[in-house]
């Protein structure tokens, strides 16, 4: 079966796949802006490819683990969906990545 062109795997950057390795071996925390508006904030703990949820193949994923109280939690967060990754860290490997415009920007 063919997979409609919007639901193709396109993986990342590979200088930006880099980057998000290197935050996670370093635990850098991260801000994320997903494209919808949402914000986390989290440690990086992971970032690869897997299938995802439904039958449209695979897709890559971030991984953070996040403080809500005293409780640890780990998210998920599939980098097709994310705008943009900024790090927070004092030491931090990168300043800021923008993966994609939100729905309605045109990016030039």
């Amino acid at each position: 079966m063919v997979q409609p062109p919007h639901s193709q795997y396109i993986p990342i950057d590979c200088a930006i796949y880099d980057h998000l390795e290197l935050a996670c071996v370093r635990s850098e925390t991260l801000r994320i802006t997903t494209l919808d508006g949402a914000h986390f904030q989290g440690e990086a703990v992971d970032v690869g490819t897997k299938r995802k949820g439904d039958a449209t193949g695979l897709a890559e994923y971030l991984v953070l683990n996040t403080n809500v109280g005293s409780d640890e939690h780990r998210i998920e967060l599939m980098l097709s969906e994310v705008h943009c990754i900024e790090s927070v860290s004092q030491s931090a490997s990168f300043k800021s990545i923008l993966l994609q415009p939100p729905p309605g920007e045109v990016s030039i």
